[in-house]
């Protein structure tokens, strides 16, 4: 096999990092409207791109609903106070 033919067929792997702002995503100019982490996680996996750093900063005294989805998608709770 080529070379050429070989480095067509290598996927590369590409390692990132997620930091979100919850408050400003909650808060701010969403007009109420909450991005689905679940979907951007899938986009990502499929695009061959894996976090392998997860953050997520709130208040989680108030922002406790939206604890799940960070959870089941390994995201670790970084507690802000405001």
């Amino acid at each position: 096999m080529s070379n050429k033919i070989k480095n067509q067929t290598k996927v590369k792997n590409i390692r990132a990092a997620i930091f979100v702002d919850l408050e400003n995503m909650v808060y701010g100019q969403n007009n109420g409207h909450f991005f689905k982490i679940n979907a951007l996680m899938e986009k990502l996996l499929n695009a061959n791109i894996f976090p392998i750093i997860r953050k997520v900063y709130g208040d989680w005294s108030r922002l406790s609903k939206y604890t799940q989805n960070f959870v089941e998608n390994a995201f670790e709770l970084v507690q802000v106070v405001s």
